[in-house]
């Protein structure tokens, strides 16, 4: 499969995705469906027009009994946080008759597991999109940062968030809440403003690696520069690499 490549400050990704379907009944399709390639925004499995945001769209001729395919499709688009999942559904436009309409779907991240128990499901909590934003009082400002759930299951509330600056700490948080998959939250923390500041800003959640928290330590952490007077440019294209989405049986 060819990968995605992130911008994860302006949260924009491109590249290819490929996902596997497979027709697990007896029958023929009889039909070409499509399969839909979306960023699941109201978390219910199925893309919703005027609701999701959809990346992609690919038609398949139809798929014999018990037959598989894989499919690709270029993707240009913004998501909402490094890492978000992507989601795929087989027949989007309920063209095929089938007998269970509620196993077309799969998304990346479903099958994180922790690194200690590769039995037991677990978030992937992922570190994004540094801001500045002025603070209330006089010469503080706010230093945030987002936090995302790209794993299996939600993660607690409680997650540290700890922010570095030319490789010193200068502050930090927690995430406020509990984080379904695909949600996230902006964190922050409030400092006294220097003089001036510019240089590399970086943001980490809890321990890197620590398994409580995910299944990917290598998505914890994130750099930039940062200018309190002009946030600074954005950082390099980054590669990451979505594993393969597995859409359950189409089954006529």
């Amino acid at each position: 499969m060819s990968g995605l490549s992130g911008d994860w400050q302006r949260l924009v990704v491109s590249g290819t995705i490929a996902v596997e379907i497979r027709n697990a009944g007896d029958l023929d399709t009889a039909k070409a469906f499509v399969v839909t390639l979306f960023e699941d925004l109201d978390r219910d499995g199925a893309p919703d027009p005027g609701t999701d945001r959809v990346l992609a769209s690919v038609s398949n001729p139809g798929l014999g009994a018990l037959a598989g395919a894989r499919m690709t499709a270029p993707v240009s688009s913004t998501v909402r946080f490094r890492d978000s999942p992507i989601s795929a559904f087989a027949d989007s436009g309920y063209g095929v008759a089938e007998f269970d309409e509620e196993n077309n779907g799969g998304r990346s991240g479903s099958g994180c597991r922790r690194p200690s128990d590769p039995e037991t499901p677990a978030p992937d909590l992922t570190a994004s999109f540094l801001f500045v934003e002025p603070a209330q009082e006089p010469g503080t400002f706010g230093l945030g940062a987002r936090v995302g759930n790209a794993g299996a299951v939600a993660a607690p509330a409680g997650a540290r968030v700890s922010f570095t600056a030319r490789g010193a700490a200068v502050g930090e948080t927690a995430t406020g809440r509990a984080l379904a998959p695909g949600d996230f939250e902006d964190v922050r923390v409030p400092l006294r403003a220097p003089a001036r500041f510019r240089g590399i800003v970086t943001v980490t959640i809890g321990e890197v690696g620590a398994p409580r928290w995910d299944c990917e330590p290598g998505n914890d952490t994130f750099s930039r520069s940062i200018d309190l007077a002009a946030v600074g440019p954005a950082p390099p294209l980054m590669a990451v690499h979505l594993p393969f989405l597995s859409v359950p049986p189409l089954s006529p």
